[in-house]
């Protein structure tokens, strides 16, 4: 049970680092936008 839920863990932990370097950019032009 504890293996399946570190599993789980450490694919949701990937798949957000995965968003975030493949979408950098364009968080960082809404904030830019929501700042101005």
């Amino acid at each position: 049970i504890f293996s399946q839920q570190i599993k789980l863990f450490q694919s949701a932990d990937m798949t957000k680092l995965k968003q975030q370097d493949t979408k950098p950019e364009l968080t960082f032009q809404s904030e830019d936008a929501d700042d101005t």
